[in-house]
C-alpha cells in the first residue's frame, strides 16, 4: 500500500516514523528543517521511554510522490485549505483520505441521513470548509474518519519525542469504506497504535471534542494550565457552562456522552501543569484551532436551534485576543 502522511508536525512525524519501524515504508511530505533532517540522518523517535532512529522517505514535492492509497493528513484544521495545491497531487480517484485533526472535521455533514440531522446534512460548515474546497478534493466517500489520542513534542529537527497514550479511533466517514477503514487499523495496530475500528465515528468526535472545546480556549484566555483551569472555582464554572452547551447541541444531532462533566474535570485537573495544543501554539504566535474546535459548536446550535451564550461569549474573547497577537486565521 502506497502511504503518504502530509504534515510533518509532532503528530505526522510520530504516525510515520512509527509506520516506517514496521517496515510500512510511508513517505512523509515535509520542508524546510524537519526535511532536510529527515533526509540526512532517519527519523528519530522517543518511543516509552526508548529511541529509535529510522530510515524514512520524505519530500517537499508531492507531485513526484504522486497518487497514493492512503493520505493520513496531520496538518491543523485551519491548514488544510492553504494546503490543498500540495495535497491535490496525492489524491487519484480511489485514495482514501484519513484526516487526524482536532475539531469537527469538514466532512461531518456530509452523509448524514437521519431525521434528527436533516437541518445540518450536506452543509458546508463554515467554520470549517465555507467555500467547500476540502470538500470538492476531498468527498466523504474518499474520507476515514479518525480521532487522535497522541502526545508527542519536536524537541528539534528529526526528533519526536512521545509521551503517554498512541490511540486513533478509525472509523468509515462516508459508509462505503468500512474494509479499508479494518485494513488501515490493522495497519497502524502493527506499527505500535491502538487503533480501533469504532462504530460511529461522528460520535468519537463529539467525545474528544468535548474536552477540547472549554479546555483550549480557556487556557488562551486565561494562560492557565488544565489543572489551573479545572480546579479553580470561577473558571472552572465557565467551563462546566461550554461543556453544557456542548452537550446540547450532541444531543441534538444523536450523540450522548457517558462521562458527566464533573469526571470531565477531575480527568482534566489530573493532568496538572499540562499546557493545551492551543496554547502552546498561541504561545509560539501560530494560528489557533478556535473554529474548528468552538466557534464549530457555535454554529452547529445555530442550525439545530440550540442557544450557545457562553460558547458565543468565550469564542468572541479568545478571537480577539489572537487576532490581536497576530494568532488567529479566518476560515477560507
Amino acid at each position: 500500500m502506497k502511504i503518504a502522511v502530509f504534515g510533518a508536525g509532532a503528530i505526522g512525524c510520530f504516525v510515520a516514523g512509527m509506520m516506517a519501524r514496521a517496515g510500512l515504508s510511508p513517505t512523509l511530505i515535509a520542508r524546510g528543517p524537519m526535511l532536510d533532517a529527515v533526509n540526512a540522518k532517519g527519523l528519530t523517535v522517543k518511543f516509552e521511554g526508548a529511541d529509535f532512529t529510522v530510515p524514512l522517505a520524505a519530500s517537499d514535492d508531492p507531485v513526484s510522490v504522486g497518487p497514493q492509497d492512503l493520505v493520513i493528513l496531520t496538518t491543523k484544521a485551519h491548514q488544510i485549505v492553504g494546503a490543498l495545491p500540495s495535497i491535490a497531487p496525492l489524491i487519484g480517484p480511489e485514495t482514501l483520505v484519513m484526516p487526524a485533526i482536532n475539531g469537527i472535521p469538514w466532512w461531518y455533514c456530509k452523509g448524514l441521513s437521519t431525521p434528527q440531522t436533516q437541518a445540518i446534512a450536506g452543509l458546508d460548515l463554515a467554520s470549517c470548509d465555507p467555500s467547500g474546497r476540502i470538500n470538492r478534493l476531498i468527498p466523504v466517500e474518499q474520507v476515514l474518519g479518525a480521532v487522535v489520542y497522541l502526545a508527542a513534542s519536536i524537541p528539534e529537527p528529526g526528533r519526536v519525542d512521545t509521551i503517554g497514550p498512541k490511540t486513533l479511533l478509525i472509523g468509515d466517514a462516508g459508509g462505503a469504506n468500512a474494509t479499508m477503514a479494518r485494513t488501515v487499523s490493522e495497519l497502524l495496530s502493527k506499527s505500535g497504535f491502538d487503533a480501533p475500528v469504532v462504530d460511529d465515528i461522528r460520535a468519537a468526535v463529539w467525545t474528544k471534542l468535548w474536552g477540547n472545546v472549554h479546555s483550549n480556549p480557556l487556557s488562551v484566555a486565561t494562560m492557565g494550565t488544565m489543572e489551573q483551569i479545572c480546579k479553580d472555582p470561577h473558571v472552572s464554572d465557565v467551563s462546566r457552562r461550554i461543556m453544557q452547551e456542548t452537550e446540547a447541541v450532541a444531543k441534538a444531532v444523536g450523540v450522548s456522552f457517558s462521562m458527566t462533566i464533573e469526571d470531565r474535570l477531575v480527568e482534566g485537573a489530573e493532568l496538572g501543569d499540562f499546557r493545551t495544543s492551543m496554547l502552546q501554539d498561541f504561545d509560539k504566535a501560530r494560528p489557533i484551532e478556535l473554529d474548528a474546535i468552538l466557534g464549530v459548536v457555535s454554529e452547529l446550535g445555530g442550525h439545530m436551534g440550540i442557544e450557545t451564550p457562553a460558547i458565543d461569549m468565550l469564542y468572541a474573547i479568545v478571537k480577539m485576543r489572537a487576532t490581536i497577537a497576530g494568532c488567529y486565521e479566518a476560515p477560507a
